[in-house]
This record gives C-alpha cells, sequence and structure tokens, in this order.
C-alpha cells in the first residue's frame, strides 16, 4: 500500500510522536510510505533516519490557500491508496483534497472532546468534511465516542497509542547532577503542554505548595502558551529554586527513570503519550480521575485525583514520596499493562485497518 500521512507539523506534540514511531514501521511491513508536512521539529530526525519519504510543504502560516493546492498535487502525483490526517488543520485541507481527489481517507482523532473544543467553529467545519471521509481511527474510548454521538456511519476504529518498548528500556536513568540534584532528593515531574486542557494552573498550585519541603524538587517539561505565566508565578515564589522548567525535552525517558512521581492532571486526554511513557519507565504515577485515564489505569496501578483541587494531587504526590513500596507495587503493575501496546503490535493494527477500509471501499 502507499500510504499519504498528512500533518502540519512534526514539533513535540503527541500526534507528532506517534507518526514518528509508527510509519518506519509501517515501512519495514512493505508498504510506501509518505508524509507531507509544514514544518519540521524534535520528531523530524527519527523519519530523517527511515525510508519513509518527506514532503516539505512551504507556505507563509498556517492560513496560507497554497497548501491546499500543494496537497492536491501531490495527492495526484503520488496516487496513494489511502490518506491519513493527523491533527485538526490537515484534518480540514487534507480531508477536502481526499474528497476532491476521491481518495479513501482516515481521520485520526487524539483526544476526547469537551463542549468547548467540540463546538469550536474550526471543529464544525471538520465534522462536516468528514461526512464524507471512510473511516475515523481513535486513541481512545473517548475519542470513539465522540464520533458515535455524530451519528458517524461509516468505519469506526479504536487503537492505542505506541511505545518505543526496547528504546525505553536501553534508556539509562539520569542523575539530574546538571541540574544541581542530590541522590537524596525527591524528583516529580510532568512532561506535556502548557495549555489549559492540562490543568496547569491546579498543578502548578500544587507543586509550590510541595516544594516548600526542600528534600522535594519539580520538572516541569514542556513548551505552550501558558508557560510564560508560569514563569510570572514561578518569579513570584519563594520555592523558585526547587521548581525546573527546562522547555521540550527530547530525551525524556532518563528523566522518567530518575523522578519519583510522574503528575498528570489534565481535564481530559486521549490516550496521553507522557503517561503511557512514564508507565513504561516504571515512574510511579498521580493522574486526574478522568474516564480516559480510567480506560487504562486504576487504583491499583496509579493514584487518581480530583483534578480541581490543588491540596488532594498535593497529598497524593507526597503519598508516592511517603510510601515508595506502595508507589513501586503500583508502578509494577502499569509497567505490566504497557507490554501489548509496541509499536510492531499497534503498526500491524493500523495496516489491517487500512486493508479493511480499502475493502469497505471496493478499492
Amino acid at each position: 500500500m502507499r500510504i499519504l500521512n498528512l500533518i502540519p507539523s512534526l514539533l513535540g506534540g503527541g500526534a507528532e510522536r506517534q507518526l514518528s514511531y509508527l510509519a518506519p514501521e509501517f515501512g519495514r511491513l512493505g508498504n510506501d510510505i509518505h508524509i507531507a508536512y509544514q514544518y519540521g521539529g524534535p520528531n523530524l530526525a527519527r523519519l530523517e533516519m527511515s525510508e519513509v519519504k518527506l514532503h516539505l510543504l512551504r507556505a507563509k502560516g498556517n492560513y496560507d490557500p497554497s497548501i491546499f493546492w500543494q496537497v492536491i498535487h501531490l495527492i495526484r502525483d503520488i496516487q496513494p491508496d489511502i490518506i491519513q490526517t493527523w491533527i485538526l488543520q490537515m484534518d480540514i485541507l487534507g480531508g477536502l483534497a481526499a474528497r476532491i481527489t476521491k481518495t479513501p481517507w482516515v481521520l485520526r482523532q487524539p483526544t476526547s472532546f469537551n463542549t468547548t473544543n467540540a463546538n469550536s467553529f474550526k471543529n464544525r467545519i471538520r465534522t462536516l468534511l468528514a461526512a464524507g471521509m471512510d473511516a475515523v481511527v481513535s486513541n481512545s474510548v473517548g475519542g470513539d465516542l465522540y464520533w458515535q454521538k455524530q451519528c458517524f456511519s461509516n468505519a469506526r476504529f479504536i487503537i492505542p497509542n505506541a511505545l518505543p518498548l526496547r528504546e525505553i528500556v536501553a534508556a539509562p536513568p539520569s542523575t539530574l547532577l546538571d541540574y544541581g540534584i542530590t541522590p537524596n532528593q525527591k524528583v516529580v515531574l510532568y512532561a506535556g503542554r502548557f495549555a489549559e486542557y492540562k490543568n496547569i494552573t491546579n498543578m502548578v498550585k500544587a507543586m509550590l505548595r510541595m516544594t516548600e519541603d526542600t528534600k522535594i524538587v519539580a520538572f516541569l517539561c514542556g513548551e505552550g502558551h501558558l508557560l510564560a505565566e508560569v514563569k510570572q508565578d514561578l518569579r513570584q515564589a519563594t520555592t523558585v529554586n526547587r521548581i525546573f522548567l527546562p522547555g521540550y525535552v527530547t530525551d525524556i525517558w532518563p528523566m522518567m527513570k530518575r523522578a519519583d512521581v510522574f503528575v498528570s492532571v489534565s481535564h481530559f486526554e486521549g490516550r496521553p503519550n507522557a503517561v503511557i511513557e512514564a508507565m513504561a519507565c516504571g515512574t510511579p504515577l498521580v493522574v486526574s480521575d478522568i474516564p480516559e485515564h480510567r480506560e487504562f489505569l486504576d487504583e491499583q496501578s496509579a493514584i487518581l485525583v480530583n483534578r480541581y483541587d490543588p491540596v488532594e494531587i498535593e497529598k497524593a504526590i507526597k503519598d508516592c514520596l511517603a510510601r515508595p513500596d506502595a508507589a513501586r507495587r503500583r508502578a509494577k503493575t502499569a509497567r505490566n499493562i504497557v507490554d501489548a501496546w509496541s509499536i510492531e503490535s499497534i503498526a500491524q493494527q493500523y495496516v489491517k485497518m487500512y486493508k479493511d477500509v480499502l475493502t469497505i471501499r471496493g478499492c
């Protein structure tokens, strides 16, 4: 099969990371894989080292109409058997191009939706266009439920996110000595976007309270439009020297293996890469009690908290640090869950899905 993946960028987001994991494996399974993108980023390097064919879309900005025409020309040039779109911009532009060229189209649903996101202008356009797509693949039950509620009558699939398990196992733990962290200090870690849906405000409140203890340090890794606001909050705090903001960290697994607890208290998710990578690293978890986390975690594998209560978040983190044996038992249970999510296994599920879609289409 010739598969064209359309994605706005290869920056540090979860969808970009998943495509960088899966596309090379699609190729190893005997498929001709193409990726068209507008911007590079930290997930480009893995793809450049593979046999994947990369197509840079040159444009002056996200709303440059030439992107659409470049996609049309690319489709007509390489004649893919199937198109998969990743992220909202390409769901719209790529989906429209797929419909015009009558190419089978699969849309990837990366998250569940809250009401605000679902009703945005761009998502309404996306939903209208989706009436002509052949299938939607979600990485969570919540994402699939969204399309079920839209009365989407074509094929729906649920395929979880993939993990490079062998690479994660081989990664050595970090000492964090470069940050002046001593072996006896407890490390709390967050990795993800600095965005509203990640519940950054309540998480930072919990971190500020918790790091009043000089034996505890926190690393908040990632980028996003709320990062400047967090920096401003920390400048006014007395614990600023114990909360680190290293930005987007490409090599996050060693930090996860050094961390005593990983925290993610999002308002909603899909199948969050950072959480499942922390599981693969054996890091104890404190996560928000939301359906997306409940889909693969419970009280035996994580501490689930009220995401609206910074005091409860702080207490859960401190419980992990105070009772390391119980935390390690939960982490071991969580680690056993991820064995089914190897890149090889998930890529095979995607390829089977593509074949099923083409069969339904009569191709």
